[in-house]
């Protein structure tokens, strides 16, 4: 393989990792086009797409359109582990300074792919009860839901380290399915205690509130293709979660008014400080997060969570989702430029999770599929959302903008 073609194929392989990491096109694109510069690749065009990623390279003695080559890269399978995230992302900034050969980095991305996770499945399992427990203790803190959060939590944990050949489509449905008829089958023991709520953390990995926020992002930043396609996967996500949720109710024969969302927070406010620590760890054990990471996820999360409790007791939630992701980006963008610290997306992921855009869609789509019933608070949803990409738009351009007037009084 020549020098060139090596180094197209390292940026088309770092791009497709970029975007399993849940990166915004716009971001990939923008930092391939910076790698080949410092990395003598000449000019670059660049297209990424979350199903494929392709590339034009021109080298800088060009004399003819002929030498110009093309590559393309589909990007299958699910996303990377927070362990992987962080890899992919401190291997870009490498190459970003110009510290990584083409050759090493493809060596490095194929360890990254291969790299096994650093915990058996037993902890990864208990990973995702700890995860569920602490999002529980967050969306609804009761006794009776904090209990069936870690233990629906490991049982759906436990069934995704399996990872069954050809049961990977469906897995999130199966879940679905699953934890509803349990819920709903014990739904008399805990006096319906809103039962559409404690099945919701179990399922907390399947929610696309990530991938529906960073959709919206997407649309917002002129990626419409890219964005819209996000969009519409996350919506379908939710649809075929809410529909296992629907036909599970139907076969236990669960009153339709069990399907509408009546929250009933029974152990009070003090739940949210351990609800951030829960997640954390969860997201340590189950997700991969390093240890190092803890700490600063902690620290995000409870900014996060702070900003949308204060912003609450005033504005709608629409407006203090807008506020949490507002101060809680720029806490982020500081902890990355750390150089010890973890990288943005690492700390963006349980962050978006936490504001739950896809908890609170789940709910809305159920409601909306369920017999009998038409909700329109599917629109109270989309409305969060779009306060949270907002909010994170809002917060990066001010932080890019002050460091720009930074930077001209300094050349002054």
């Amino acid at each position: 393989m020549t020098e060139r073609s090596e180094l197209d194929q390292f940026l088309v392989e770092l791009g497709a990792s970029m975007i399993k990491s849940s990166q915004t096109v716009d971001d990939v694109e923008h930092q391939l086009i910076e790698i080949a510069g410092v990395m003598g690749g000449g000019e670059l065009e660049v297209i990424a797409l979350p199903t494929a990623i392709m590339l034009e390279s021109t080298p800088i003695d060009a004399t003819s359109f002929s030498s110009s080559r093309s590559r393309m890269r589909s990007i299958r399978g699910s996303g990377l582990r927070l362990d992987q995230v962080q890899a992919v992302d401190a291997l870009a900034r490498r190459a970003r300074l110009g510290r990584v050969t083409a050759s090493d980095g493809l060596d490095e991305l194929a360890e990254i792919a291969a790299r096994r996770p650093p915990h058996g499945r037993v902890v990864r399992a208990l990973g995702l009860g700890v995860l569920a427990t602490g999002f529980s203790l967050a969306l609804q803190p009761s006794l009776i839901g904090v209990l069936l959060a870690f233990v629906l939590g490991t049982v759906v944990g436990a069934f995704i380290t399996l990872e069954l050949p050809g049961f990977s489509p469906v897995t999130p449905t199966l879940a679905s399915f699953g934890v509803s008829l349990v819920v709903f089958a014990l739904a008399d023991a805990y006096d319906g205690q809103n039962p559409i709520r404690l099945l919701i953390p179990p399922l907390l990995i399947f929610l696309p509130g990530a991938k529906i926020t960073l959709g919206t992002i997407e649309l917002a930043e002129g990626a419409i293709v890219s964005g819209t396609s996000r969009l519409t996967s996350g919506l379908i996500d939710l649809l075929l979660l809410a529909t296992a949720i629907v036909a599970a109710a139907s076969l236990i024969g669960l009153p339709q008014r069990d399907l509408i969302d009546r929250p009933s927070p029974q152990l009070g406010q003090w739940t949210l400080l351990p609800s951030v620590v829960l997640i954390a760890y969860g997201y340590r054990y189950f997700s991969c997060a390093t240890r190092h990471a803890v700490p600063w996820i902690m620290l995000v999360l409870s900014v996060a969570l702070a900003g949308e409790q204060l912003a609450g007791l005033v504005f709608s939630p629409a407006v203090s989702a807008f506020v949490a992701a507002a101060l809680m980006t720029p806490v982020v963008m500081a902890i990355d430029r750390r150089p010890e610290g973890p990288r943005a997306m690492v700390l963006f992921l349980p962050g978006f999770y936490l504001l739950v855009p896809g908890a609170t869609g789940l709910i809305d789509v159920t409601e909306s599929v369920s017999p009998g019933f038409s909700s329109g608070s599917l629109l109270n949803t989309m409305l969060i959302v779009v306060a949270i990409a907002l909010g994170v738009l809002f917060a990066k351009g001010g932080e890019e903008a002050v460091a720009g007037l930074v930077q001209a009084r300094r050349q002054k």
